[in-house]
C-alpha cells in the first residue's frame, strides 16, 4: 500500500536489501521504482533481519503473524506490525 510503499523508498538511505510482500507479487516496474524486491511471505520471514508491516485492521491481518509465522524468524529478528484503524 501507500505507506509500505513510502516506508521503502524511506530505505533506499540506508542501502539495505529490501523484501516486499502482498497478495500479488509487485511488477518488475514497481520493483524497479521502489527499489525492492517481491518475495512469498514464508520466504520474507526467513530472510529478513527486520520485518514491518502496515496493514488494515481486519480479522485477517490480525491473523497474519501467528506462531507458524513467528517460528520462520530465527532468535534475534524483529517484527514490527503497524495495524491501521479500529
Amino acid at each position: 500500500g501507500e505507506i509500505g510503499a513510502a516506508f521503502a523508498r524511506l530505505l533506499q538511505a540506508f542501502h539495505c536489501r529490501t523484501l516486499a510482500y502482498r497478495r500479488r507479487p509487485l511488477t518488475p516496474e514497481q520493483e524497479a521504482f521502489y527499489q525492492v524486491t517481491w518475495s512469498p511471505l514464508d520466504e520474507l520471514l526467513r530472510e529478513s533481519d527486520v520485518v514491518v508491516s502496515f496493514v488494515p485492521s481486519t480479522s485477517a491481518s490480525r491473523q497474519m503473524m501467528g506462531a507458524r509465522e513467528i517460528s520462520l524468524m530465527s532468535d534475534g529478528k524483529e517484527s514490527w506490525t503497524r495495524h491501521r484503524g479500529k
